[in-house]
Formats: structure tokens, C-alpha cells, sequence
């Protein structure tokens, strides 16, 4: 087979794999908790539209490069790698989403918190500023 005909169909198998799907599902809950953060939030710090704009340039252009690389590295026979790198990308945006929710103010257990720099004691005591990403 052809490689622009392989690339095409890895391209085209993206709408139904899995792990693109929950990728892009962390990716939005990213977005939606840290927006929420700085709704809730807005009591002690102003909210700021240079940050979101920011934050959504950053979270797009992952996006796009993991669009563009994913089904690339399937098409030529690295799929566990392609897959590392989304897994990779979902554990990172699901670590950032339990930090937006732990600033919320949304409890979570000790044993929980020791493991998320953010969400301990310390880190706001430490003269760390809580940003809005």
C-alpha cells in the first residue's frame, strides 16, 4: 500500500480511537476547570484575558501538533510511541484538572494532596502565587 494511502486512513482513524478521544476529553476539562478557577476565584485575584488567551493559544497548539504527529507516527509503525505521547498529554491535563479543582476548593484526601504540589498547605504559604493558567 501506498504511504499517502496509509497516512490518510491513520488520519481518518482518528475520529474513532479511544485514547485521541479521551485526550481531547482532558483537554476541554482542562479548559472548562481552569475558566471555572478563575470564576471562583475572581474574589482574591482579578481575572486577567491575557492569561485565558494565552492558556487557549497554549492548549490549541497541542492540540493541532497532536493531530498532526499522532496518526504521522501510526502511519509509520510507531503506534506505541504515538500512544505514549497521548497517554503522556492525558495524565498531564488530568493532573492540572484535580489541581483547578483543588483550588476550587474541592476537598480531596491527605494522601491525595501530598502527591500535587498545588493543592499543599504550604504552597500558598510558601510565596507561590496561585496563577490562573
Amino acid at each position: 500500500m501506498p504511504f499517502h494511502v496509509s497516512l490518510l486512513q491513520s488520519y481518518m482513524a482518528i475520529v474513532d480511537d479511544k485514547l485521541m478521544i479521551a485526550f481531547l476529553f482532558a483537554v476541554i476539562l482542562d479548559i472548562g476547570t481552569g475558566m471555572a478557577k478563575g470564576i471562583i476565584n475572581q474574589r482574591t485575584s482579578k481575572l486577567n484575558s491575557t492569561k485565558g488567551l494565552f492558556g487557549l493559544i497554549k492548549h490549541s497548539t497541542v492540540i493541532f501538533l497532536v493531530l498532526l504527529v499522532y496518526p504521522f507516527m501510526n502511519a509509520i509503525g510507531f503506534e506505541p510511541t504515538a500512544n505514549a505521547l497521548l497517554i503522556f498529554y492525558i495524565v498531564t491535563y488530568a493532573i492540572s484538572v484535580v489541581e483547578n479543582l483543588g483550588q476550587m476548593g474541592v476537598p480531596f484526601p491527605d494522601f491525595i494532596k501530598k502527591y500535587f504540589v498545588k493543592l499543599q498547605d504550604d504552597y500558598s504559604k510558601g510565596g507561590h502565587n496561585d496563577k490562573i493558567k
